[in-house]
């Protein structure tokens, strides 16, 4: 149990592990024998090594996407610090982006508008893919990104936001 738990505070997903030992052991409680239940347990064991082979391996690659945005039209005459705004704008759509995995780098770039109330509205793919599943994907990423606090209590237009969702295919 102990591993499983190390492995967890490394960012592994471990519930599915924890509830595999809870079966092993109660099995052991309802009288198994030993050689099946070391059977099952090594293997259980050895299922977490890879996992936790694989998290690491993935957490070392190279991320393969990668997003940016910025106000269009600043009305406000640059008095507000929208950076940590637009931080977690970024943050928020890249966490709901999920493009479908491509053989060939490509760019997009989005158009909306953020109201004063935070709801996002007027998504428009500039450079559309040729693929609608990709373009549906960043429609979706800032969909679901929505709404957000407004930090800027002051402004009264939308703020209209220029976001580029760029895909990097690496040899």
């Amino acid at each position: 149990m102990l591993k499983i738990k190390e492995a967890g505070q490394r960012g592994v997903g471990i519930k599915s592990y924890q509830d595999a030992f809870d079966g092993i052991e109660a099995d052991y409680n309802g009288g198994a024998k030993p050689e099946i239940l070391q059977k099952r347990l090594d293997s259980l064991l050895r299922a977490l090594d890879e996992q936790s082979a694989r998290a690491k391996q993935l957490k070392g690659q190279q991320l393969r996407q990668t997003a940016y945005a910025k106000i269009v039209v600043e009305d406000d005459n640059g008095d507000y610090d929208y950076g940590p705004f637009m931080a977690e704008l970024q943050r928020r759509i890249r966490r709901f982006w999920h493009p479908p995995k491509q053989k060939e780098s490509y760019h997009l770039v989005t158009l909306f508008e953020i109201d004063k109330n935070g709801e996002f509205s007027g998504i428009k793919i500039e450079n559309p893919h040729d693929l609608d599943a990709v373009n549906e994907a960043a429609r979706k990423a800032i969909q679901e990104a929505g709404p957000m606090r407004v930090s800027n209590p002051y402004r009264r237009e939308p703020i209209k936001i220029e976001f580029k969702f760029d895909y990097n295919v690496s040899n």
